[in-house]
């Protein structure tokens, strides 16, 4: 009877010394308010670059991508100017000009934790199988009207401008582009073809009173067409200082 009892007081002291161990541990082990904060802001940014990177890999396999400025080099600074300047919806060549843009608004943005934040945005036509997307890096930037292969995931529904402001329009043939744009500078890689145009220009001195007047600025501006199986298949213009 003794050992029994015996064995009772143990247990129940055992329990109780298991129960202050563990609020012991809990209490010593939880990190502070700032240390939990900053967890947060890591886990966040792993995020954010995350889907960015996912995103530029969809992205990369699209027509459109091989239009953009980080893929072309030296490409658009040798090409030809158009007839008349050309472009899409309102882009400017300006970096981050278009914040207030009815278009930037529909899109999606994925960002990253470096440089200014910004990654890709876009929005996808379901009825036309085309994605619009602005790309940001530095203070350049490209808008590109694509067909695409695959459905993006996550992308805002939104229709897509499918043609230029001088009229070019996704389908065309080259011969209807240049008829339109002129004759451009023309590359080729067995499956597609490619036409380019330098649209390079200086910005305005701008009066800072008193006679004095700014710098003018060199901003570099571009706009190319792809064509796959001889018809059009994606529009790029883009640009920045």
């Amino acid at each position: 009877m003794r050992t029994v009892t015996f064995n009772r007081y143990v247990r129940a002291a055992m329990a109780s010394l298991s129960i202050a161990f563990a609020l012991t541990a809990e209490l010593t082990a939880a990190p502070p308010l700032a240390a939990v904060a900053a967890t947060s802001f890591r886990v966040l940014a792993l995020s954010d670059n995350t889907d960015c990177e996912t995103f530029q890999r969809w992205f990369a396999r699209q027509p459109g991508s091989q239009l953009v400025l980080s893929s072309t080099n030296d490409f658009y600074k040798n090409s030809v100017r158009p007839r008349k300047l050309d472009t899409v919806l309102d882009y400017s060549a300006f970096p981050l000009s278009h914040d207030q843009a009815s278009w930037y608004k529909a899109m999606k943005h994925y960002r990253n934790n470096f440089g200014n934040g910004r990654c890709l945005s876009g929005f996808y036509d379901s009825a036309h199988k085309m994605a619009v997307l602005y790309s940001q890096y530095g203070t350049a930037s490209d808008l590109t009207v694509t067909t695409v292969s695959s459905a993006p995931a996550g992308l805002p529904i939104h229709p897509a401008p499918g043609r230029t402001r001088n009229g070019v329009r996704l389908g065309m043939t080259l011969e209807q582009v240049t008829a339109i744009d002129g004759p451009g500078t023309l590359y080729s890689n067995g499956r597609y073809r490619r036409i380019t145009y330098n649209q390079d220009f200086k910005a305005s001195p701008t009066s800072e009173g008193g006679g004095k007047t700014k710098t003018s600025v060199e901003v570099t501006a571009y706009l190319g067409f792809l064509f796959m199986n001889g018809r059009l298949v994606a529009i790029d213009v883009g640009g920045g200082v």
